[in-house]
């Protein structure tokens, strides 16, 4: 019996079944609706006789025709195993669920790719979902979405793989309000000669891409996943090795990526223009660099709490314009180009981040292992400030390299810079300057043994920052570093933390200490 109303009140209790029936039981306390729908399912399966739906015996033959039947009280379409090869699109615009028997492995949906040009999905109902199948050959010479269009509603649990769409999304096109989770996405391709993207993915809207793994796929711009306009999102997912000029694409106004990793791409690995935000993500070991962020002047793109790891190429471990990049770790990345780091160009924020072990092309004679500061003014606002840069290396400017920037003042503060190695010493390992005027760049900083430095400008430059260990990567300040206590305090730090996640300015000191990390002070506090 399926109880479509339950109502609790003083005195009594009426439970209201399906079909108009009551019954009264005494002895309630409170006034409580729940409310439910009656839900049957359609079978689908290749062995049914095609007749009804309602058992495995009767079962259709066909999604599309167990999906027309689902109507009235029939919410869910259970799918036996099988492959089952599409004549037309599967269009799912009212709240049923489809969902496979045995999951992705045992049951496939095949749009009959080169026979027919057929994508093989198109969801447009919220509470419309699609749950376990290999969705394939799906084939769309000029339209989105080969496999999937996702308008509204949920995919999950599937494998979506081996289908060609034209300018957006290979594999899947999301748009409005569509979700797509714990699907793997695995070569699918966006055929536009110069414009496609998304290859595996392509977003629209506030759609959302959970937990997935996008891999393999291909097209010019986003060839693994593609954001154009709207705000969507990227959480929990692997981007890599994916074939175009870009993994991921964040263009139009905006979107979000988040705990996800971009990596082992012969490209470059992020491009993000305009607004966006990336949070708390890797991004390693892609061929022509990490990426790009592309602001605008009001600084709305960041990158936070990211590892910027093992890039190489021609690109940087990260190109910033009118961007902001704060709590990241830049390690391991090499260029042939200036700035293994970032290169940052015209102007930019970077706060709190660790560059280690980067590399300009030496060979190439090429400048800014840690970062490179490019054609930077006084206007929009430049800082790179609460950093450390460490044991990275170039032919000119194995810490930072300034490049035509003029009349910049306060650009480095609380910065540690140090330990860095240029094949061209003229200036030092740390710093070079070249067509700029910089000498007042750098305030409330440590550069040993620099002299290139304006006077009474609050630098260390006589003495070591006393890492912890240099030789192991450990840039922690040991107890007796002179970088403890002397940095300047700003109004962005009160709140604030540094790498590890502690205050940036303590409840007892009260004065920020230069570099990257808090030295946390030891002992027993006594109450009485």
């Amino acid at each position: 019996m399926n109880i479509q109303r339950m109502t609790f009140f003083y005195g009594a209790f009426i439970a209201r079944f399906a079909r108009g029936a009551s019954v009264v039981i005494t002895s309630g306390l409170m006034l409580i609706n729940v409310t439910g729908g009656a839900q049957t399912v359609c079978y689908v399966s290749q062995d049914g006789d095609d007749t009804s739906g309602t058992s495995w015996t009767t079962a259709f033959r066909t999604i599309s025709n167990g999906i027309t039947h689902a109507t009235g009280t029939t919410n869910t379409v259970l799918v036996s195993n099988g492959t089952y090869t599409l004549t037309a699109q599967i269009q799912i615009e009212n709240a049923i669920t489809v969902t496979s028997l045995n999951g992705s492995a045992s049951t496939f949906v095949n749009g009959n790719y080169p026979a027919s040009n057929i994508r093989c999905f198109y969801l447009n109902h919220t509470n419309a979902v699609v749950d376990g199948f290999t969705i394939t050959n799906g084939y769309l010479p000029a339209a989105s979405g080969g496999g999937v269009w996702v308008k509204s509603g949920s995919f999950r649990n599937c494998t979506i793989m081996f289908n060609t769409g034209y300018q957006y999304g290979g594999g899947v096109y999301m748009d409005e309000t569509g979700v797509v989770s714990r699907c793997t996405i695995v070569s699918n391709k966006a055929t536009h000669a110069s414009a496609s993207q998304g290859g595996g993915v392509a977003m629209r809207s506030i759609c959302s891409l959970r937990d997935c793994t996008i891999q393999g796929n291909s097209g010019t711009n986003g060839s693994g996943v593609s954001f154009d306009s709207g705000a969507p999102e990227m959480v929990n997912c692997i981007v890599s090795n994916n074939i175009g000029l870009i993994g991921v694409l964040v263009s139009g106004s905006g979107g979000t990526i988040s705990n996800s990793t971009i990596t082992c791409h012969n490209s470059q690995g992020l491009n993000m223009t305009l607004t966006g935000i990336v949070d708390n993500c890797e991004i390693s070991r892609n061929g022509a660099g990490g990426g790009q962020i592309i602001g605008n002047t009001n600084y709305s793109t960041f990158m936070q709490n990211c590892r910027i790891l093992n890039n190489y190429g021609d690109g940087y471990g990260m190109y910033l314009k009118w961007g902001t990049i704060k709590n990241c770790l830049f390690s391991g990345n090499s260029t042939t180009s200036r700035g293994a780091g970032v290169r940052l160009y015209w102007g930019g924020i970077i706060r709190n981040c660790k560059f280690i072990n980067n590399v300009a092309s030496v060979a190439g004679v090429r400048e800014g292992g840690g970062i490179c500061v490019e054609s930077v003014t006084s206007v929009p606002p430049t800082e790179i400030s609460s950093c450390t840069i460490a044991s990275n290396q170039a032919y000119y400017g194995g810490g930072i390299y300034f490049y035509k920037t003029t009349s910049a003042v306060d650009i480095v503060y609380n910065c540690i810079i140090a330990s860095n190695r240029a094949n061209n010493t003229a200036s030092g390992h740390e710093i070079y300057m070249l067509d700029s005027d910089a000498s007042n760049a750098v305030t409330f900083s440590c550069i040993p043994s620099y002299t290139g430095l304006a006077p009474g400008q609050a630098n260390i430059t006589n003495a070591s920052p006393q890492f912890a260990d240099i030789v192991g990567g450990d840039v922690h300040l040991l107890n007796n570093s002179p970088c403890i206590n002397t940095g300047t305090n700003q109004a962005w730090m009160e709140g604030a933390v540094d790498l590890d996640g502690h205050r940036r300015i303590d409840l007892f000191r009260r004065v920020v200490d230069m570099g990257a990390y808090e030295y946390m002070h030891g002992g027993t506090l006594f109450f009485f």
